[in-house]
């Protein structure tokens, strides 16, 4: 069963990333008012849910999962533009294929960057007690209400690779102009993690909008400080509010 849905997942990033069309009309600024905007109704919460809660439990359980939705579609499109394979694996059961200090010596780039980037959506899944199957719902869900959201990462990551490639840096196995001198190293490789999480951040503050809003709904963001979500996962299902 697991392997079924890790090739699902796998397989269902990987066809969603080839789909996006872009259009040199795209306006990334209006594109994330127009997501800002969007209020999602009650039927919709509880299908980016995966019908598991409704009404308010759903808006509790979406937030941490559309973050972490949004940051692998992000890094789906991350790993298309740096020419790195797609991750395959499972993310609820995440664990780092090399040690710590494998990590701070490291100079292979893939290991880098899995580390850099899957350490931290490891840790939200098991955090907040997502599973894979949550994961593919919620970008299922994601690319069909914003499918601004994947044309986003993929324009501003295309342009931001573009950048480091002017700067003389060779970007992926299968890159071969002559003119790049320089291999990429790990202080590059982190400074495009880095430019990522500020295009991730906006896009996710985005989304925010659906729960600060007062007109899209009668209450607020639920205040979950002091709510482990692994808690919410064995409660009992129920209509609150």
């Amino acid at each position: 069963m697991l392997i079924t849905l890790i090739f699902c997942l796998s397989f269902a990033l990987q066809i969603n990333a080839g789909v996006v069309s872009t259009s040199s009309s795209f306006n990334m600024t209006e594109e994330l008012e127009k997501i800002e905007k969007t209020c999602l109704s009650d039927e919709e919460h509880n299908e980016l849910s995966g019908n598991q809660y409704k009404r308010g439990w759903a808006t509790l359980f979406n937030s941490p999962t559309i973050s972490m939705a949004i940051d692998v579609i992000g890094q789906t499109e991350l790993r298309e533009a740096l020419g790195i394979p797609q991750y395959s694996g499972s993310y609820e059961d995440y664990k780092s294929p090399i040690s710590e200090e494998e990590f701070k010596s490291t100079s292979n780039l893939e290991e880098y960057f899995e580390w850099i980037t899957m350490s931290k959506i490891g840790d939200d899944a098991q955090n907040y007690a997502i599973t894979d199957k949550d994961v593919i719902t919620a970008i299922r869900f994601l690319d069909k209400k914003w499918p601004a959201i994947r044309i986003i990462f993929k324009n501003q990551l295309e342009e931001l690779i573009e950048r480091i490639r002017r700067q003389g840096f060779r970007i992926g196995k299968n890159d071969n102009m002559k003119s790049q001198k320089r291999k990429m190293d790990r202080k590059v490789m982190y400074k495009v993690y880095y430019e990522y999480l500020g295009i991730w951040e906006k896009i996710f503050s985005a989304t925010g909008g659906m729960y600060e809003n007062k007109a899209c709904r009668k209450y607020t963001r639920p205040d979950t400080s002091m709510l482990h979500f692994k808690t919410l996962k064995g409660c009992v299902k129920h209509t609150w509010l």
